[in-house]
């Protein structure tokens, strides 16, 4: 594996920090563990280690103070803000500063909280609107809060036969917010956000951790489906709805991958999770270092691409940024416990239903230091060894950001800067602005 070491070092010189404009949101007093950003890409919301969550408004460049101190009495470990249902706002949301995202979720130690920013009335808040904890009852550290809104379609008549009662209200087309919590007892938890009393489980191995969960995006045919990861080198596919098993499950440790160094001391545990816009590709960042990616057909994850070598350490982070989301689907930011953030071209292989390149939506002086470039300086025979058998268009990478710090949580927003959003164990979030081509 020297010559994908090379490689990526030479990527990090050619490029480095140099080539972005990057700043600073400072306040934390601990590193930060998680970032969510509002689907209106007007706020910034960051959970830390030191028991506080921080809203932080995007709009004004010029500003970078957290407009809201949230006080949780324990390491936040998740954030994520209420997405869009596509409903127009009432008039009562629009006369907040919040119309959009009225609402955010944490996870602090075992406990999931709910927070409406519309009683907002300090800039420090220490009661959640909700404590969503007796609901849900995980046993343990809850590691990922994901949200979605589902509308249940109805289904089709079958002859005579009556669904019944219970299966009935989930036909009649209201559509819901939907909550699911991993832990570190080896669950998933997950309720209608409106429950008051009910919630289901998601078991993975009893032994295992559970760091990542995310619902899967785009149309799913009256069906809600969550992947999530964990401990035991597995990654699940659920229809939440059926939760007594998965629909699909698909193993990181392969015949391929456990002959690797790195497999020794570091198994391909998955700590991250990233479903690309159209939902048809799961990312997945490993305790070896490498990612995987994961296709559906027929509702089953089926492995259609693997970075052997992305980093030298685990992957804490990989992400489909949402400036490249209505243009390529190619593109993967990926960022290890080396504490490197690499931006990747998965390449026509993995994204069969895309052949031209993204390259041509960045600036070409941030792809000087690309790694087609780089390896000319590499092993020629070594590298060709191990892409023995692959065809031309596989994964590369486009460029890298040396951080230095080990890499938490990665977040983008997509307006006019194209800002990624990176914590590391510092106190602070790096936002850098990724230079792009207009289109």
């Amino acid at each position: 594996d020297h010559s994908i070491q090379i490689q990526t070092q030479h990527t990090m010189s050619a490029t480095g920090d140099n080539q972005f404009t990057s700043a600073k949101y400072q306040g934390h007093t601990a590193p930060v563990l998680s970032l969510a950003v509002s689907e209106d890409y007007s706020c910034l919301l960051s959970g830390s280690e030191d028991h506080t969550a921080r809203l932080w408004d995007l709009r004004d460049n010029s500003r970078r103070r957290a407009s809201l101190c949230i006080q949780t009495g324990g390491e936040v470990l998740s954030v994520a803000f209420t997405p869009k249902n596509g409903s127009e706002e009432t008039a009562a949301e629009l006369a907040s500063p919040f119309a959009k995202d009225h609402s955010i979720y944490l996870s602090a130690e075992n406990a999931v909280l709910e927070y409406d920013l519309r009683q907002t009335t300090s800039p420090i808040i220490n009661q959640p609107t909700r404590n969503l904890t007796p609901i849900l009852q995980n046993q343990d550290e809850v590691n990922q809060v994901a949200l979605t809104y589902h509308t249940m379609k109805p289904s089709a008549p079958k002859g005579k036969k009556k669904g019944n009662k219970k299966n009935n209200k989930r036909t009649l087309g209201e559509t819901k917010l939907y909550l699911a919590a991993s832990d570190d007892a080896g669950t998933i938890r997950f309720m209608d956000s409106a429950s008051t009393n009910c919630s289901q489980v998601l078991h993975h191995d009893e032994n295992a951790v559970v760091p990542a969960c995310a619902f899967r995006p785009g149309p799913n045919k009256g069906n809600l489906e969550l992947a999530s990861g964990g401990t035991d080198c597995q990654v699940y596919l659920w229809d939440v709805f059926k939760p007594k098993r998965p629909i699909s499950s698909i193993s990181t440790s392969t015949p391929e991958t456990e002959t690797g160094k790195a497999q020794v001391c570091n198994p391909p545990m998955v700590y991250s999770l990233s479903w690309s816009q159209s939902g048809s590709l799961l990312a997945a960042g490993l305790g070896d270092g490498s990612v995987s990616i994961m296709g559906i057909q027929n509702r089953n994850l089926v492995q259609t691409g693997h970075l052997p070598y992305a980093h030298d350490a685990s992957v804490a982070s990989v992400h489909f940024p949402s400036f490249c989301r209505d243009k390529s689907e190619r593109v993967l930011f990926s960022g290890g416990s080396d504490g490197i953030v690499l931006c990747w071209d998965l390449g026509s292989n993995i994204v069969e239903n895309e052949t031209a390149s993204p390259k041509s939506l960045f600036s070409p002086d941030l792809l000087k230091g690309s790694s087609k470039d780089a390896t000319t300086t590499t092993d020629q025979s070594s590298l060709v060894q191990q892409t023995e058998g692959l065809s031309l268009d596989n994964p590369e990478i486009l460029f890298g950001i040396g951080k230095g710090e080990k890499i938490n949580w990665m977040e983008s927003a997509k307006d006019n800067s194209n800002t990624l959003f990176v914590a590391d164990t510092s106190n602070d979030i790096t936002a850098y602005t990724i230079p792009m081509l207009l289109q």
